[in-house]
């Protein structure tokens, strides 16, 4: 069934074998095709009434209509697609983009879903997931530049459940999916927008087989919080700080809609930075926020790379599943009883943390850890490593705070190999009663800090000093279950006897 029409198209009741009710539509045993041809007129339109079917029984529905498609109706392709076309851009002699407005109580049925394509302006797609279809919206041009509104995509998300969206790479492409409803796939979509207005929804930002080197930070947008992601930035560790330069801009969304945030970097050396501090959060809290990456191949350096750039909490735990996955706990508190944000890893190789903690945990995998090393990173900074576990670089504790090494549940061989400048903390080491504990090649000085170690062996090749700072009255406590042996490079100095 083919209708070529060069004004706009009321269907109403009209058949492929003539006259019928207004109930009976468009009905077609093949493919039903109807094209309204574009002029310079803004009335080039097609509208499918209330209570009318357009239906092709064994072939497809192609709408192709050069400015506005309103179904009220239903389209019914059991065994094939539905695709509506708008706004088209070959030959188009007006600049006027089109709609297609499709009724909630409207039914789409097809087997192998409907798609909704604009042309070079400014179109605009109305209409609600359904249980019958899956929908395809393309927006094609205008592509960002930069972009909004252009190409608007229209939602009524009422009575959706387990909503949930990925995006990503290209900037204006990603999916809706729902455990209710069918997904909603777009691509060119300049401007997003759901009924009701905020859905909190967990997104998915899907990175490319390359190097992709991201940026996730909020902008407090005049009090309307956006949460950005830039990608193609330039990331560097100078004077114990993070820096982030340039970028365009991959996502942005308002922070209120987001509960969560996953970075799937696939192949490539990837880089991840979450900015605590960026310059325009004014206190949106992006630490409340929890964050997936997952950074995939390689697993080899120099590999994918996190950084965590400042921010302030209580303590900060690091659980280290394996080599390359785990999480990093950031709590309110001190105690470390308020969970505020978790940050889940897989995949990654080095992890570099400069935000402001009173307490920090570490907690080694349950396995064999053969050659774990403190050691000095340079200003205010440590790192701990380890072949079982993820190199990890971070600023010292804030002065009085703590920083423990909690041992897994096998052999453990834990080097101390001193701690970053202006370290000023307690040090506790906890090892079980079949590790082994050696300070060696360089002094440790922990400032007023006082230094608690347990383990089967403890060995001290190496200068240990604490009470340098006031009040000098830092202790040393060493507990060993077979015995301590402190040779002759070796020392322990506290101010207090």
């Amino acid at each position: 069934v083919d209708f070529n029409n060069t004004i706009g198209l009321t269907i109403d009741a009209v058949s492929a074998q003539g006259p019928f009710p207004a109930t009976s539509g468009v009905t077609g045993d093949g493919n039903v095709t109807i094209n309204v041809v574009d002029s310079a007129a803004a009335t080039d339109d097609l509208t499918v009434n209330t209570g009318v079917t357009v239906q092709s029984t064994s072939g497809n529905i192609e709408l192709t209509v050069g400015d506005d498609v309103v179904i009220n109706g239903n389209l019914t392709a059991p065994s094939g697609t539905v695709t509506i076309n708008v706004d088209p851009s070959a030959g188009d002699p007006d600049t006027v983009g089109g709609t297609v407005d499709i009724a909630s109580a409207s039914v789409i049925t097809t087997s192998g879903g409907a798609t909704l394509n604009g042309g070079d302006d400014n179109d605009t797609f109305n209409f609600a997931p359904q249980a019958t279809t899956t929908f395809n919206v393309n927006g094609n041009p205008p592509v960002f530049s930069d972009g909004p509104p252009g190409d608007t995509l229209n939602l009524t998300l009422t009575g959706v459940t387990g909503a949930a969206l990925s995006v990503g790479p290209v900037r204006g492409d990603g999916q809706y999916t729902f455990s209710n409803r069918n997904s909603v796939t777009y691509e060119s979509i300049e401007t997003i927008a759901t009924t009701p207005a905020v859905i909190p929804l967990p997104i998915v930002y899907n990175g490319t087989a390359g190097d992709d080197n991201l940026w996730l930070r909020i902008d407090d947008n005049g009090g309307a919080p956006l949460l950005e992601l830039l990608s193609g930035v330039n990331v560097g560790v100078s004077g114990g700080a993070i820096t982030v330069t340039g970028g365009s801009l991959a996502d942005s969304r308002p922070l209120s809609g987001v509960t969560s945030y996953t970075i799937d970097g696939l192949a490539g050396n990837d880089q991840l930075v979450i900015d605590y501090g960026y310059s325009l959060d004014t206190g949106s809290d992006l630490e409340d926020l929890g964050v997936t990456f997952n950074g995939g191949d390689p697993t080899s350096g120099p590999g994918d790379a996190l950084f965590v750039k400042e921010g302030t909490f209580g303590k900060t735990i690091y659980n280290y599943t394996n080599a390359h996955d785990g999480s990093i706990e950031n709590y309110s508190d001190d105690a470390g009883t308020t969970l505020q944000s978790t940050i889940t890893y897989t995949g990654l190789e080095p992890i570099t943390n400069t935000g402001t903690v009173t307490n920090v945990e570490f907690n080694l995998p349950n396995s064999a850890n053969p050659d774990v090393a403190l050691q000095s990173a340079g200003s205010g900074l440590n790192q701990l490593s380890g072949s079982t576990f993820e190199n990890t670089t971070f600023a010292n504790p804030t002065v009085g705070g703590s920083l423990t090494i909690n041992g897994g549940t096998a052999a453990d061989t834990i080097s101390v190999q001193g701690v970053g400048s202006g370290f000023d903390a307690d040090l506790t080491i906890d090892a079980d009663t079949d590790d082994t504990i050696t300070f060696q090649t360089t002094a440790t000085s922990i400032g007023n800090g006082d230094l608690t170690a347990d383990a089967l062996t403890i060995n001290v090749n190496a200068a240990v000093t604490t009470g340098t700072v006031a009040p000098n009255d830092g202790s040393i406590d060493l507990t060993a279950t077979r015995n301590i042996a402190v040779s002759s490079s070796g020392s322990l100095n506290t101010n207090s006897g």
